[in-house]
């Protein structure tokens, strides 16, 4: 049954790229989980991505839930979970043992890849903690969890631990002043490609002192600032300090003038400046 619902699945051209691993189930979808179907995944020890994302866990009981957080021990192969809610419901909520899935998590040597998304609740910082101390995760998307500066100030803290970071997604959360934080992080994170900080209710103070340490990263190549509240001075501070980025992202800006030093900018391919209804 979990074969039947995994192959009827159409992927995204993102989701395409984790077929890299031909010995395992790749992905598992679920619209609503059934006992039927629940009992197919406790059997699978091989898989390689696990994608509970809209799920209704409303359709298993206290004790299969509990079951499903200790197959976790068993799929010695997992390299992705995505645990997304929606937006009236949080997975999280619905899922009583996050915490303990987050320990079983910070076991799992092969775990690279870890969304947590749409949750209308903000997500246990401390939880996560267990699996970003371990230095493993390479890719983190923690996009729309209504986390406040506090709660991103926390987990700046535990982001520097993990130092194989390759991608970082913050979108959708209101992070503030915070993004300093998250930035001077980073600074030990010396693989990260990949920042999304997409409607955090940046302001041009806070992102010009994080255009300091944003020109540390050496390696970052993708920078995404859309729908933040950030304005010319800001814009030139980043521009003259991210020489490396190869995508720049500043869409529904305060922008109003394109500064000189964009030119020198001789890695950029991609400059995206649409709905920037001050700029001349």
């Amino acid at each position: 049954m979990l074969k039947r619902v995994a192959t009827t699945l159409m992927m995204t051209a993102k989701e395409a790229c984790w077929a890299a691993q031909p010995d395992v189930l790749k992905r598992a979808y679920w619209a609503r989980i059934r006992d039927i179907e629940f009992a197919a995944l406790l059997r699978s020890t091989k898989l390689g991505y696990i994608q509970l994302e809209r799920s209704s866990f409303g359709d298993l009981n206290k004790e299969n839930a509990q079951k499903l957080v200790s197959a976790f021990t068993r799929f010695t192969a997992l390299v992705g979970l995505i645990l997304g809610g929606s937006e009236h419901r949080s997975i999280i909520e619905a899922f009583e043992l996050f915490k303990q899935l987050m320990v079983t998590l910070s076991e799992c040597e092969t775990l690279r890849i870890l969304t947590i998304t749409n949750n209308p609740c903000t997500i246990g910082i401390n939880s996560i903690r267990t699996v970003l101390q371990e230095g493993r995760l390479q890719h983190l998307n923690l996009t729309n969890n209504n986390m406040s500066p506090k709660d991103t100030k926390k987990l700046a803290d535990y982001i520097g631990r993990c130092t194989a970071l390759v991608t970082l997604g913050l979108g959708r959360n209101e992070i503030q002043d915070a993004a300093e934080n998250v930035a001077a992080a980073l600074q030990r994170c010396t693989n990260i490609k990949k920042l999304e900080l997409t409607k955090c209710s940046i302001g041009n103070h806070t992102m010009t002192k994080a255009a300091g340490y944003l020109a540390e990263l050496s390696s970052l190549t993708e920078l995404n600032l859309s729908d933040n509240p950030i304005g010319d001075e800001a814009v030139a501070s980043l521009v003259k300090s991210c020489s490396t980025l190869v995508i720049l992202d500043l869409s529904s800006t305060w922008l109003s003038i394109l500064p000189r030093d964009t030119c020198r900018m001789t890695n950029l391919k991609v400059l995206n400046l649409d709905n920037n209804k001050r700029l001349v």
